[in-house]
């Protein structure tokens, strides 16, 4: 059983795709393809299914401020709780 290809959309649909904004894509789609609202809704969740199938998001681990931050934040509050906790 052959899928669908994944569909070729224009440069600006896919940066919309990237920002999370899907209707300002299938807007973007119907004026430069010229199609009815159905048709660019279908492709871009066609593009965006079959997107995820060859590039899945991929989550960043925490960067090491983040960690430092963290622990640091987590030094505060024991030495808080030392300080002000025992009274």
């Amino acid at each position: 059983m052959q899928q669908d290809p994944i569909p070729q959309l224009p440069y600006e649909v896919i940066a919309a795709l990237d920002k999370g904004r899907k209707i300002e894509a299938i807007k973007l789609l119907r004026s430069a393809k010229d199609l009815d609202l159905k048709e660019a809704k279908e492709e871009v969740e066609r593009y965006l299914g079959r997107a995820q199938v060859y590039n899945p998001i991929r989550e960043e681990p925490p960067s090491r401020h983040t960690l430092a931050l963290v622990i640091g934040l987590l030094i505060l509050a024991a030495a808080g709780y030392f300080v002000f906790g025992r009274i």
